[in-house]
């Protein structure tokens, strides 16, 4: 056995050195959006973060940190490292954006790219090219109007918050209760008639038939939110068919400018 054994000793300095924190990915300095999401890193591995939002106290986070519902204005994020021995990063990475006000708020008015009318009593006639659109409550002979609209482009990160359907009313029986309602395909002027006629899905919108002539409308927001998935179009119909003849008419596009349908949609 060695009687002088060889030797060696050394001093582990505690480690005092910060790490340096990094954000990696982050939101442009203006946006529209009311999300933002944040990257980050540290100089030293096995580091664990914390966040704040606008100042608030520092809460424990991991890259990467999302928040949501953002309100409009300026806005701050922060993030510091602490590596494993518990030194902090005195010197937190930040950056400062501003959410703008939303532009949705629009309302634009759609006009109809096909309409027609199909009629109980001659099932196999197609009225795509008529300037009116009737709808009658009759035994034997009810009629229904269908109408299509081209929908406006829904703006990046809108909805749809409101819509009404509106149909001009040149003549006009009192007391009736018309339906609108969701089509379940679309259609095609020269083709559809009563017997071929697409089915209709979901509620429907009720309004009363008028009393003078104008526009009936009849509100129709669930149809168009459903309608940006598939537009389909209307079908307009009596809410109680069979009756003693109660003819509506309509103003159909091919009317020009003379009160066409309208489709007022709202985005926000």
């Amino acid at each position: 056995v060695d009687g002088s054994p060889a030797s060696y000793g050394w001093t582990i300095l505690p480690d005092t050195t910060a790490p340096e924190t990094t954000i990696t990915s982050a939101p442009a300095a203006t946006v529209q959006s009311s999300t933002a999401s944040f990257g980050f890193s540290s100089s030293e591995q096995g580091s664990r973060f914390e966040c704040s939002l606008d100042g608030a106290a520092y809460v424990a986070c991991t890259s990467p940190k999302e928040y949501t519902f953002l309100q409009p204005g300026a806005h701050s994020f922060r993030v510091r490292a602490t590596d494993a021995s518990g030194n902090v990063d005195a010197s937190p990475a930040s950056h400062f954006w501003t959410v703008q006000a939303s532009s949705c708020a629009a309302t634009k008015t759609a006009s109809a790219d096909r309409d027609t009318w199909v009629l109980q009593s001659a099932p196999s006639s197609i009225f795509g090219s008529d300037s009116v659109l009737k709808v009658d409550s009759k035994s034997g002979g009810n009629a229904r109007a269908l109408v299509r609209f081209a929908l406006p482009a829904l703006p990046a990160g809108c909805t749809v918050t409101g819509a009404t359907l509106r149909m001009y009313s040149g003549s006009y029986k009192e007391g009736r209760t018309l339906q609108a309602l969701r089509l379940g395909a679309t259609f095609s002027e020269t083709s559809v008639n009563w017997t071929n006629q697409p089915t209709t899905t979901g509620t429907a919108a009720s309004a009363p038939s008028r009393t003078s002539a104008g526009y009936v409308e009849w509100s129709v927001t669930s149809h168009v939110q459903a309608m940006y998935t598939s537009n389909t179009g209307f079908l307009i119909r009596d809410a109680v068919e069979g009756g003693g003849g109660l003819e509506q008419s309509f103003n159909s596009r091919e009317k020009g400018t003379d009160n066409p349908p309208q489709l007022v949609i709202t985005f926000g």
